[in-house]
């Protein structure tokens, strides 16, 4: 176990559409701390929903490739409502993205990024941060500008969380948004994960 925060235990891994490597997964989880016997894969979506009754995992991971899978966010909810959901999607996938934040997942990690990348913003989220890439950055900026938008007219960003979005969305490294918004790096993650309560609450 890690020195510095706690490990939800156990994990369940759910990839019913075979696009992950589950031996990358579980070395990324035992770089982590957690130990192999803590970790459960599922290859298929009625295995997963007995599994989640059998061993109530704290933490699950859930391929999201169409909104069929976005449907299955809702039975896992009602099945383990506290359970930290991260859902695995392309990271052009933003629609995806935005409904599994909407309605409960606790964070996403995108799949066409390096086992290094996975391992960092998984860190970050387990520390109680938030994974933020470009392209998702880019689609809350458009969001919250248009009248169109399948997000709540109450969702408002303050000005630290403006700003933080449009420098990802600019691709600015953490490093960079630290020096010119004079923020923490706690302080960065803790806005982003506001961004993600706000899209939950106001969905």
């Amino acid at each position: 176990m890690t020195g510095d925060f706690l490990l939800p235990v156990p994990v369940l891994i759910i990839d019913h559409q075979s696009v992950t490597s589950k031996n990358l997964m579980y070395d990324i989880l035992a770089d982590l701390g957690y130990p192999q016997d803590l970790i459960s894969f599922v290859d298929n979506l009625q295995d997963a929903k007995q599994k989640i009754f059998d061993i109530l995992p704290n933490l699950i991971f859930l391929v999201t490739t169409t909104q069929s899978d976005i449907a299955f966010i809702h039975k896992i909810k009602k099945i383990y409502p506290s359970s930290n959901l991260i859902v695995l999607v392309q990271e052009q996938s933003t629609d995806l993205i935005l409904h599994a934040l909407q309605i409960g997942a606790t964070a996403y990690l995108v799949l066409d990024q390096s086992a290094e990348d996975t391992y960092k913003q998984l860190k970050v989220i387990l520390r109680g941060g938030a994974a933020l890439h470009e392209s998702f950055a880019k689609f809350l900026l458009n969001a919250s500008l248009s009248t169109q938008a399948n997000i709540s007219n109450q969702f408002m960003l303050n000005a630290a969380e403006y700003q933080i979005l449009d420098m990802v969305s600019h691709r600015a490294t953490q490093e960079q948004m630290v020096n010119e918004l004079k923020l923490s790096t706690y302080q960065i993650d803790g806005f982003v994960k506001n961004i993600y309560r706000k899209l939950y609450s106001y969905s």
